[in-house]
């Protein structure tokens, strides 16, 4: 006989009366699949005086069986049919999971939300349940309704879980509301200050508003908890770039590329160093060993396009410059680039219809008309760049910030804690 079998049968007998016992007995064949002997047992006469309770119980671990087996249309019906669900939190759980996974977010935060309240959860167990309400949250596109969620659960439940201040900065940032985010985000850090996620979120909020000290600050503080990280000596090094402090943001993209040599990013700032720097052949270098690591990259043949320019090899440039916008044509920057090129070449028409296509994307951007009003100006239609040039200006007066974006700023992007 089985030990544990035998081990149950002598509880069963000498303690009739003790169901949770048995219970343990039951998790044990649930976690083992051993499912055939989970009923058998769930079914022992033992159970008889709390028999609903046993049926509850009997049902979770059924339904456990078929959400293993990937039917999770087969397990619900098992966790719907449990009377009292509250008795079995993890059945809250699992109900939530089949909800998410088979795409009804709207029902599986209700499911998370009643596991907030009956789960008896502790510590780091918010953090994993706080994630899967972010990601239904954010498939929901309602991030309104997230902030209301969590802000009653910080001034109402528990003012002192970090997990919470975290999950609620994530949903700040989806808002574009930067200052809740980083109020949040040190609110969290107090609480929980090995929270490496949490300054490394907020080192990228200081980054994107150009407070570039302040990013560097907070990268170091990852640093220090996570140890050296490929993405962080990246993200470091764009800082001290962008603060025109070049041999420092070096010595960070070169940490960076000591950790990952594969890393493409790593190599295309490190070109775009040498180049502010004016060192064109070192440049050329790095981005070729970029662009061989992932050839698909429009930015990159951008890059290697302005460093063909710079050094007079016309013909190279054009041709990089075709490829990128050619990989990305919805991408503004890289089509303004190649116009400007070809303009300084004389070449008008080839850069109109990039020009034009990506205005349908974007309409709010001003160089796209401008660059359209200079092709048809230097072709003679001042007619029509007259037209262009105006619709310019007002876009310039209603759109006064679309017009100095950075490039490569949109990393913003928040990592959760998981």
């Amino acid at each position: 006989m089985h030990k544990v079998d035998y081990a149950l049968l002598q509880a069963s007998r000498l303690h009739p009366e003790c169901v949770e016992l048995l219970l343990m007995g039951a998790v044990y064949y649930s976690l083992c699949k051993e499912y055939t002997r989970l009923k058998a047992l769930l079914e022992l006469d033992a159970f008889a005086n709390s028999y609903d309770k046993i049926q509850d119980y009997l049902l979770f671990f059924e339904g456990n069986f078929h959400f293993d087996n990937g039917n999770y249309v087969e397990a619900m019906k098992f966790y719907e049919n449990i009377k009292d669900i509250t008795v079995i939190p993890p059945a809250i759980y699992r109900s939530a999971e089949c909800h998410s996974l088979l795409g009804n977010s709207s029902f599986a935060l209700d499911y998370y939300k009643q596991y907030c309240r009956y789960g008896n959860i502790d510590g780091q167990e918010y953090d994993l349940v706080f994630f899967e309400m972010n990601k239904c949250w954010a498939k929901l596109r309602n991030f309104d309704d997230a902030v209301m969620f969590y802000e009653n659960f910080v001034y109402d439940v528990d003012p002192f879980n970090a997990y919470a201040w975290f999950a609620l900065s994530i949903n700040y940032v989806a808002l574009n509301n930067m200052r809740e985010a980083e109020r949040a985000l040190l609110l969290s850090i107090a609480i929980l200050p090995n929270n490496s996620t949490a300054f490394f979120n907020l080192a990228n909020i200081y980054s994107s508003e150009g407070k570039y000290l302040r990013a560097i600050n907070f990268y170091d503080h990852v640093i220090h908890y996570d140890g050296e990280d490929s993405e962080v000596f990246l993200l470091k090094g764009e800082c001290y770039f962008h603060l025109n402090q070049f041999d420092r943001a070096l010595k960070c993209f070169e940490s960076c590329l000591k950790i990952d040599d594969k890393y493409s990013a790593g190599y295309y700032w490190t070109a775009q160093c040498y180049i502010s720097m004016g060192n064109y052949k070192k440049a050329l270098t790095s981005i070729k060993r970029a662009i061989k690591l992932e050839p698909e990259n429009a930015d990159f043949y951008n890059l290697r396009a302005m460093i063909y320019s710079a050094t007079d090899n016309e013909h190279l440039a054009y041709d990089d410059y075709l490829n990128s916008v050619k990989l990305d044509p919805d991408n503004v920057d890289n089509v303004v680039d190649m116009a400007d090129f070809m303009l300084q070449t004389g070449q008008f028409d080839v850069p109109v219809l990039y020009l034009l296509n990506v205005g349908k994307v974007l309409s709010n951007d001003a160089r796209v008309p401008f660059y359209i009003g200079l092709c048809m100006f230097f072709q003679g239609d001042f007619f029509n760049a007259y037209q262009r040039f105006n619709e310019a200006v007002i876009i310039s007066e209603l759109h006064p910030n679309n017009n100095m974006v950075m490039k490569h700023d949109n990393r913003i992007e928040p990592k959760f804690m998981n």
